[in-house]
Formats: C-alpha cells, sequence, structure tokens
C-alpha cells in the first residue's frame, strides 16, 4: 500500500482486510517461528571487551548493525520505507504507519529521530512535553469512526453491567459515539498546519531546493544516508555536486538543548553559493494522563490537549548577540505557582533555536507564510526568495517556527561546518506578548547565564594557540564509551554490541522531572508518550538492580522516586505520576500489593553492592500530604514499605500476602472478576484476595533486607530495625510456606486466590500455568517437595519456554520481559544450560532474526512482544479503548534493564544471601570479560581477577566461587595474597577493605 494512501477511506478498508485476514491464516495454520541455535560457549577469555567487532547478525530488513567512526555500534537504516511494504505495521487507529525512530538523549531530554529525517525533542521537567510534535494528518476515516459507533451499539449492554460494578473506568455510549464522531479531521482543529516537527534542513543553490529530510526528498531517497548512532542521529545527503551531512546529537549530562552538526561539501569541479536553512518546528504537545488512547481516542485525544495551548499567548523574539530566536508563551492569570502539583504545566520553557558558529543571515518565524503552497517538500519562502519579518500573529495557538538561514560560498572540494542548537530555558516572566517588539527584537532575550556556559561552551570555533581544544561530538562519544556495559564472550560479537546498546537506551532515557527533585529512567512507551503516565515503581524498581552497576548515583535517584511517590498517611506506593507531580492510580490500581516488595528487592541489592549505609541516613521527603513524619531518612522509608506490607496488604487467610487490587499483573484481578467471571466479585477480591506470586516474592527479599539491616553493626538505628524485622517475619515465613505448599499442584503453582460474591474462595488457574505465578519459586528456590524444582522447571520448559523462539510466554501468548527475564534469573543457579539459552532467545538479535520484516525489537522495543501463535507474532499488543502499544511500540525500558539484569545473573552476579555484599559464581558461560562501571571481571573456570570501583564510602565482602570447583585457591586484594579453602559450596570470602569514592580495588581468585 503505497504511504501516501494511509489516510484514505480504501486503504483504511484495505488495512481491516490485511489484518482480518493475518488473524484468520494465523489461527488456522500458524506459521512455525525458525529454530534458532544458541552458539556454544567460548574457551578463551576476551583480549579486550571494549573492542568491538562488526557483525551484521541480527540486523532483520530495515538495514545492518555496523561501526561507526567512533568504532561505537549504530544501526544504518536502508530501506525505503515508503515503498517495501515490510516497513508498514498496524496501528489502533485503523491503518498502517510506515515511521520507525530511534532515542538520542541524555539526562534532560529525548529526541525521536524517524526514518522519515523528522526529529521530535522531548522533555519531562513538569510533566511531559514535546516542543514540536508531528502532526501526522488525519488519523482516522469516516469508516473507522462508523466502525466504532457500531462497535459501542454492540457492546453497550455488557459494558453497562460491568459498569455497575466497576464505575468510571470506561466513558458511556454516547460519550464514546461522540468521540467517534469528531475523530475525523480533529488534526484539522487548532491550527496543526505545517507541523512538521524539523530538525532537518534545506538547501538552495540558486536553481534548485532540496530537504536533507528523507519524508521530503523523494527524489533524492536512492542516495540517502541515515544512521541510528548512540547518542545521535546522522543523515547525508547527495545533490547537484553538494554533500549536506547532518549530525543531531545530546550532550551529555544536564543539557537541555540538542546540537546540530552540518557539514556542506562542495564535490563538484566549480565553486558554487549556496544557502542552507536550519528548521526546527515550535509545536507545544503537553501530554496530561488519558487514559483512552486507543483508536479514535487518540486522535481526539490529541485534539483535547492541543486546546491547552489556547489557553496561553504566544511570542517569539529575536537575539541578534546570541543569533538566536527564542519562542515564549505568556500563561493565563491566575495560573498555579511552580512548585503545586498539577497536571499541567502552567510555566512551559521557552523554546530556542540558535547558530553557534556564525551569524544567520536571515531569520524566518511565521510558518504559514514560510511554507505556503509548497508545503515541507518546496517552502514558498525559499523557492521564491521571500523575505520575511518577525512579527506577532494573533488569535492562533502555535503559528510559529524557528528557522536561521546562511550564505555560503564553497569552492571546489571545500567543506563548510555550521552548528546550532535547539533547546530550552527557563520561561522569562518578563516577556509581554502583547507587546509588539521592533524588528522581533526584545530588549533581553537569552539569558546571560546561558551565553556564559552553553553558548560559550559549545560555540563552534577555532581555538587559539594556548586555548584547549573542545570538540562537543566527541566529548558525547567518550562519554558513552566511559559508562557503557562492556560484555564479551569472545565468539559472539552481536552480544557484545547488544548489551552496550541496551545500556545507552537505558542510560539516554532519563529526563528531569522538578517536582519529585530527581533524575527519573522512564518506562516510557505508550505510557508516557500516548497516555502521558510514567510508572510503575515495580518496573522503576527492577531498573535500579543494572543500573545499580551501570550507575549507582542514578539508581539512588531511582530509588528516592519510589520514596517521594509514597504518602506519609497512607505509606502506599503510588501507582504511577502525571504531570507535574499528580500521583495516579490510573484509574484502577489504587492499591497495588506489590510495591513495597519491590522497592525492598531494590534497596537491598543497592545496599549490598555498594556498601552505602550513608544512603540510609539521607533525608528523602514523602509525597506531600498530611501527617508528615518527622523522620524522612531512608531507613524510615524502609519501615514504613515494611510495615504496609506485613500490616496493610497482610497475610490472608490462605496463609499468602493478600492481592489487593493488582499484584505485578494489572489484571490479576480486573480481568478476573465480574462480568469478566460473572461469579466472582471485585471488591470481596480486593478485600480478601491473595497473591501467590506476592507470597514467593516475600520469601527471598523479606529475609535479605531483614538480615542485611541486622548485620549493620556501625549502623545502630539500622541494626535495631533490622532485628525487628527479623522477629516479624520469624513466624510469617513458615505461614507463607504453608500457603505456598498448598498452591502447588504437583507440576507448578497457581496464580492467585479470588473470592466469590459469598466470600468463597476461588483459585486461579490451578490447573493452567501462569509464568507469573512461578518465577520467584525457582529464584528462591523453594522446594514444596523433593525434586519439586525439577518438576516446575520441566513444566515451564515444556509449556512456556520451548515453545518460544524469542523468550518464555505469559498466559496471553505474549513474551513480557519483566516476568520472562526473571525466569532467566530463576535458571541461573541449578539450570545454567536453560539460563544460558533464556538470556540469548531475548536478545534482539535473535527477535530480528526470526521475524525480520517487524521493525520493533530490533534496535527498541515495546515491553510485550506477540509469541509465534498470535496472530502478529513478533509484533505487540493493543487493548483497545485504553492502551494501544502498537502505536508506540519502541523505548520500553523493560526491554533493556531486564536484559542487562539478565547478563548480570548469567554472569553469576548477584547479591549474597546475608546482604553484605556481592556473590559472583558463574556458571555458564565459564569464560567472559565484563567491564561494567562499577565491577571489572575477567573470568575463566579456574580463575577470576576483576576491579571494584567505589562510587562512594562504604565495605562491601565479595563471596566467589571459581566453576571449576579447586579445593584450594589463591585469594589477592590490591596485591595482599593468601591461601584459601572454599567451603562446602566451593565458595571463598572477600573482606574488601573499606573504600572511598574513587578508590579502585584489584581482587583475584585462582585455583592452586
Amino acid at each position: 500500500m503505497p504511504a501516501g494512501d494511509s489516510t484514505s477511506l480504501l486503504a483504511r478498508a484495505q488495512y481491516r482486510i490485511i489484518r482480518q485476514l493475518k488473524r484468520m491464516r494465523q489461527l488456522i495454520a500458524p506459521e512455525p517461528a525458525p529454530e534458532i541455535t544458541v552458539p556454544a560457549q567460548a574457551f578463551a577469555v576476551p583480549d579486550d571487551p571494549h573492542n568491538f567487532t562488526a557483525s551484521d547478525y541480527g540486523s532483520g530488513a530495515y538495514g545492518h548493525w555496523i561501526l561507526d567512526d567512533n568504532n561505537l555500534p549504530a544501526y544504518q537504516y536502508e530501506m525505503n520505507q515508503f515503498e517495501d511494504d515490510r516497513a508498514a505495521y498496524s496501528v489502533s487507529e485503523g491503518a498502517f504507519r510506515r515511521d520507525h525512530w530511534h532515542q538520542v538523549g541524555n539526562e534532560r531530554l529525548n529526541a525521536l529521530a524517524s526514518n522519515d529525517g523528522t526529529i521530535q525533542v522531548f522533555i519531562a521537567d513538569r510533566g511531559g512535553l514535546f516542543l514540536n510534535y508531528f502532526n501526522y494528518g488525519d488519523r482516522v476515516s469516516w469508516l473507522g469512526a462508523a466502525w466504532e459507533v457500531v462497535t459501542v451499539i454492540v457492546l453497550a449492554l455488557p459494558r453497562a453491567l460491568k459498569g455497575l460494578f466497576i464505575p468510571a473506568q470506561e466513558p458511556g455510549p454516547v460519550a464514546r459515539i461522540q468521540t467517534a464522531i469528531n475523530a475525523p479531521g480533529a488534526h484539522n482543529r487548532d491550527d496543526q498546519q505545517h507541523a512538521y516537527a524539523g530538525g532537518f534542513g534545506y538547501v538552495h543553490d540558486g536553481q534548485q531546493v532540496w530537504s536533507t529530510a528523507y519524508r521530503y526528498s523523494p527524489a533524492l531517497r536512492s542516495t540517502m544516508e541515515r544512521v541510528f548512532g548512540m547518542g545521535y542521529f546522522r543523515t547525508v545527503t547527495h545533490n547537484r555536486d553538494i554533500e549536506t551531512r547532518r549530525t543531531v546529537y545530546a550532550p551529555p549530562g544536564n543539557v537541555s538543548a540538542v546540537l546540530v552538526d552540518v557539514e556542506l561539501r562542495n564535490t563538484g569541479s566549480s565553486p558554487m553559493d549556496c544557502s542552507y536553512y536550519e528548521y526546527w518546528d515550535v509545536n507545544i504537545q503537553q501530554l496530561p494522563f488519558q487514559v483512552f488512547r486507543s483508536g479514535v481516542f487518540g486522535s481526539v485525544g490529541d485534539s483535547e490537549r492541543r486546546k491547552i495551548n489556547r489557553q496561553f499567548t504566544p511570542c517569539i523574539v529575536r537575539d541578534n548577540a546570541a543569533c538566536a530566536l527564542r519562542f515564549h508563551l505568556n500563561p493565563p492569570d491566575g495560573s498555579p505557582a511552580l512548585n503545586t502539583a498539577h497536571e499541567i504545566n502552567w510555566k512551559p520553557p521557552d523554546i530556542f533555536l540558535a547558530d553557534l558558529s556564525g551569524t544567520p543571515d536571515a531569520y524566518y518565524t511565521d510558518k504559514n507564510a514560510f511554507f505556503g503552497t509548497g508545503g515541507a517538500k518546496q517552502p514558498d519562502a525559499i523557492v521564491h526568495a521571500t523575505p520575511q519579518e518577525i512579527r506577532r500573529i494573533p488569535d492562533t495557538i502555535m503559528p510559529y517556527c524557528t528557522v536561521l538561514r546562511r550564505d555560503l560560498h564553497l569552492n571546489p572540494g571545500e567543506t563548510v561546518k555550521l552548528r546550532f542548537a535547539y533547546g530550552i530555558v527557563s520561561p522569562d516572566d518578563d516577556f509581554d506578548c502583547a507587546r509588539p517588539y521592533p524588528q522581533g527584537d526584545a530588549p533581553t532575550t537569552m539569558p546571560e547565564s546561558w551565553q556564559l556556559t552553553f553558548g560559550d561552551m559549545y560555540r563552534l570555533r577555532t581555538p587559539g594557540p594556548n586555548e584547549p581544544t573542545f570538540d562537543a561530538f566527541e566529548d558525547m562519544v567518550q562519554f558513552w564509551k566511559k559508562n557503557l556495559a562492556y560484555f564479551s564472550t569472545g565468539n559472539m560479537p552481536h552480544l557484545q554490541r547488544e548489551m552496550a546498546w541496551h545500556t545507552y537506551y537505558l542510560l539516554s532515557s532519563t529526563v528531569y522531572h522538578e517536582y519529585f527533585g530527581t533524575r527519573v529512567v522512564p518506562q516510557g512507551s505508550a505510557y508516557l508518550y500516548l497516555h502521558g503516565l510514567d510508572g510503575v515503581p515495580r518496573d522503576f524498581s527492577l531498573y535500579v538492580l543494572p543500573l545499580i552497576y551501570l550507575n549507582p548515583g542514578l539508581a539512588r535517584d531511582m530509588l528516592c522516586l519510589v520514596m517521594t511517590m509514597t504518602p506519609a498517611d497512607t505509606g502506599q506506593i503510588a501507582y504511577s505520576y502525571t504531570g507535574n507531580g499528580i500521583l495516579s492510580s490510573a484509574l484502577v490500581h489504587h492499591t497495588p500489593s506489590d510495591l513495597d516488595l519491590f522497592f525492598l528487592l531494590a534497596v537491598a541489592e543497592y545496599l549490598a553492592a555498594t556498601g552505602d549505609t550513608a544512603f540510609l541516613d539521607e533525608h528523602v521527603p514523602f509525597y506531600p500530604g498530611f501527617n508528615q513524619p518527622q523522620d524522612c531518612s531512608v531507613l524510615n522509608h524502609i519501615r514504613v514499605a515494611f510495615d504496609h506490607l506485613l500490616h496493610d496488604i497482610g497475610i490472608g487467610d490462605s496463609d499468602l500476602i493478600r492481592v489487593s487490587d493488582g499484584d505485578w499483573s494489572d489484571d490479576v484481578v480486573l480481568r478476573n472478576v465480574f462480568p469478566f467471571a460473572p461469579l466472582t466479585s471485585p471488591r470481596l477480591t480486593i478485600e480478601h484476595g491473595e497473591s501467590v506470586l506476592n507470597s514467593q516474592m516475600a520469601l527471598y527479599i523479606l529475609p535479605r533486607i531483614a538480615d542485611l539491616l541486622a548485620g549493620l553493626g556501625n549502623v545502630p538505628a539500622a541494626r535495631t530495625l533490622g532485628e525487628h524485622m527479623q522477629a516479624e517475619i520469624a513466624p510469617a515465613l513458615p505461614r507463607l510456606e504453608n500457603g505456598i505448599r498448598a498452591h502447588w499442584n504437583g507440576a507448578f503453582y497457581a496464580r492467585a486466590v479470588l473470592r466469590y460474591w459469598w466470600n468463597g474462595k476461588r483459585v486461579l488457574r490451578p490447573d493452567k500455568l501462569d509464568l507469573e505465578g512461578q518465577v520467584w519459586a525457582l529464584i528462591h528456590e523453594f522446594e514444596p517437595e523433593p525434586g519439586a524444582l525439577d518438576k516446575l522447571k520441566d513444566a515451564i520448559y515444556d509449556l512456556c519456554d520451548g515453545p518460544s523462539p524469542i523468550g518464555a510466554l505469559l498466559a496471553g501468548g505474549t513474551v513480557w520481559p519483566a516476568v520472562s527475564q526473571l525466569l532467566t534469573w530463576g535458571y541461573v543457579r541449578r539450570y545454567p544450560d536453560l539460563a544460558w539459552r533464556s538470556f540469548i532467545n531475548h536478545t534482539f538479535a535473535t527477535k530480528a532474526e526470526v521475524y525480520p520484516d517487524t521493525w520493533m525489537n530490533i534496535w527498541t522495543g515495546p515491553d510485550g512482544i506477540n509469541g509465534p501463535n498470535k496472530s502478529e507474532p513478533g509484533g505487540t499488543y493493543h487493548t483497545p479503548p485504553v492502551t494501544p502499544m502498537t502505536d508506540f511500540p519502541a523505548m520500553n525500558n523493560n526491554q533493556h534493564a531486564l536484559a542487562l539484569l539478565a547478563m548480570l545473573r548469567v554472569c553469576g552476579i548477584e547479591p549474597s544471601a546475608a546482604g553484605d555484599g556481592l556473590r559472583i559464581a558463574p556458571q555458564m558461560p565459564d569464560h567472559y570479560a565484563l567491564d561494567l562501571p562499577l565491577l571489572r571481571l575477567n573470568v575463566t573456570p579456574s580463575r577470576i581477577d576483576g576491579e571494584y570501583r567505589a562510587h562512594n564510602a562504604g565495605t562491601c565482602r565479595l563471596t566467589v566461587r571459581l566453576s571449576a570447583q579447586p579445593t584450594a585457591v589463591q585469594v589477592t586484594i590490591n596485591d595482599q595474597t593468601e591461601a584459601m579453602t572454599p567451603d562446602a559450596d566451593g565458595l571463598v570470602r572477600l573482606d574488601l577493605p573499606p573504600f572511598v569514592i574513587g578508590d579502585v580495588i584489584t581482587f583475584m581468585v585462582q585455583a592452586v
């Protein structure tokens, strides 16, 4: 289907027919997924895990994995998505889309770099907000609207019955019909014309005009280049003896802008004059929470978000001294103060575009005048050389763009370098958008601090004789080289590439949230970028586990975020947040029962791995509200979480921890009570239901955090709390063991205990294996009867893991790394061959080999992936009317964080049982090199040597086992050597000397 038909009635009818045929074919005769051979182990430690080897394995159909000029992995995107139907993927609006994108980010912003050549910039300072949101056009046709109306009428009665018992979760039929009718043409309201996002440029050589964006230069596509790199997006355009090379990148750290390096080279034999135009749009799209984002709701929801801009007054000014344009929104009178929690950012940032390489020859700001009838392909102002004044444009909400022109002379072979910056600065309250400025020049525009720091630091210039050189792009490259995970087995270069890539994506997704006062690694994907909601603390806590080894300071920030999301009056960690510090239950998850467990899991591993006991005294506020405690220490947060788990959630009369309105699974209650299960009571289940999963987790987590704190003799308050926790769990753990044992069927565990209307117990899935309720039993190695772990492993493999080449399947036939990668961990100790197989099957490379024609899961992906028996295997899910993951199947950090956690576990790295340090006990692979910011290891069966790199003051014990299982070993710590005898489990204990931040402690354990 041609891309141009993507919004036509014919195309949408074709879409529905094609999708239904795919579903029927997959249901009747599913295509078996190809077999993937897991490579054998290496038998020698790699020389240097920092040296990548180029590998095309796992590239899929869209391009190739390469090593860029910096010897770092990059994806060279080569497909013409407008001509190749493999680029098309189905979305909830009833059509196919063809845009695929890459994440460029630092610790402040994310940029979505598309295969179209456009770039959208996202920040989250006071709520999610796009600076230059792309207008996709009419996303819903009248056919789609009619389809929705019919669906509403057919389902009106069952939805009404459901609403009697679970109110306020879906809009009523009248509202749904109104939404459907309003959806077609919604983009034409609110002045959305010429909202092309920008992030690209134009070249005019006096005879022709062309764009550097792939989307808008169809005649040049065969020679254009697009590269998704670590920290950057590069395009190269060739036309009429001019090569235009653009690199958009995010400087590392807390930098609120992207830089654009542009190189124009004369490849001909004659001198030439040309003009270059750098274009970035201004189209603010705030993302207040919207629970319904599927189909027609997405289009209408975007329209509702655009209405927010009507409450502001826009203006734009020029700063000649800074060579910049600056856009500002005056908020309405009576707007809430900055520190007030609100779903709307009432003081959005000012947006700027600056020339950091010289003085622009012209400025353009009126997008209607600039593009005119020529649109994005042939803008009127360029084609007709139309001059433009900066003027106020009344009665419109987003009328401005930012364009800077440079006039150039190029001799044969000459290259001219330009640099621009696009980003934000704090809003200037002195701007008065109602007052016109002469020629658009305001008396003050860019802040002096911006000039002295950002402007001077990143300005493109030739340094003087005694002036140090600073290459902004090289600085970014070196930052990533210092902060990646380097893992090599010596014979799998694609695995070495992928672990580094996962690290880049996890860390570069970081944003800053002013209300919570911390950096945030978001879950992302459709939850953040469509719903406008970020969570859940269980996911944040799982991200902490690999972050401990990659960036301990960021791991601390994430723990602080979870603590700040905890109201002191209830102790209930919130499900999510939205806007400027608004906590949200997402309508249905007011009291999730598992969040305390995940928080305690994360803080226990942080303390064990870093020895950072000073963190326990750090002041971290509870969520603002009544009854704020005087003690806001981290230690008190641990106490509150522990007490909330044991006494507010509590243990039910089946000797299991209660489920409340959900545990890890959002649907364990919601989808298994009335009306989905007519005899099961929602209220009684929330009050009295119980969770096998929670109880299995508690067996693993509670003794570890209690023993860790009780062992801190140098921190009396922690020791006292730990001893109190030990006393509390002493009678609780046997009860939980009995409860779990009672729900073992001889092969696997039931999932939960729900309640009927008469308060009778309903055991959920007693005879159908649900992976959610099994993995923590493997991790804890709990056996309700002799040989139970082997039986459980066999059942999981036969029913969930073996049938899928891309990771174990959950009950719905999808792969969710937040569970299936925990299975990788669960396999590690007893079944290392299965752990290695699971780890490899989850890789992007494996998914790309199995499903090469699916763009997601090659370089980024969603949190849930369709298994081989789903209608679109390798794709993702759509749960109308709520979450269309199909519409944003990328940038979900469960993919990246859980892959890195699985890497740590298959390398044999986890907290020791006593919580006093790390256990390092590799099995498979038994030859590898691993280099992380916290820990470096070189591993063979008979020797492990490495470094512990302190990021704080503290102590740490390493408990080490060689896979060769020698009877005697030689242990060296900082050149001090002694002989040791391993204990009955083959372990030796290395007590590292007390350290301070910056210390590097070397160690070695070698068989003798």
